[in-house]
């Protein structure tokens, strides 16, 4: 069995919450907010972001 899978039989168990109930069911507790096709000004590249989860985004001003 793979580790992961024993894990979180084992966390799901400690909460006595069953395997296939829908309380076991993983949800996305992140909003989301995205920007549609935003092009960068220095090399043109198109892309979405999400200003809610976006890692790469640079808050200081710089390019």
């Amino acid at each position: 069995m793979i580790p992961i899978t024993l894990l979180r039989r084992n966390l799901l168990r400690l909460l006595g919450v069953g395997e296939f109930s829908a309380a076991a069911e993983w949800h996305d507790p992140c909003a989301t907010c995205v920007l549609s096709e935003v092009i960068c000004k220095v090399c043109n590249l198109c892309r979405d972001l999400d200003l809610c989860r976006e890692t790469n985004v640079n808050t200081d001003g710089d390019v």
